[in-house]
């Protein structure tokens, strides 16, 4: 589980084939994610709340998705 930017960063660089990738609870703020990764028919790679609706991304935040196979 990240709790901060550069764990999930570094979460995110490591991801493999039927990963779960689960930011904890709580406000991130000015976060710049880039969830880039290729995950497999089968083995999809998810990111996740700890908690849905827990975790929030405020300020200058963004999300942005690339790749194949991600949730």
């Amino acid at each position: 589980m990240a709790t901060n930017l550069a764990q999930l960063k570094s979460l995110i660089g490591q991801a493999l084939p039927g990963d779960t990738l689960t930011m904890a609870n709580g406000t991130w703020t000015n976060a710049d994610i880039l969830f880039k990764r290729n995950g497999a028919p089968d083995k999809e790679i998810t990111l996740r709340a700890q908690t849905p609706g827990q975790v929030f991304l405020t300020g200058a935040s963004r999300l942005r998705i690339a790749g194949s196979y991600l949730v």
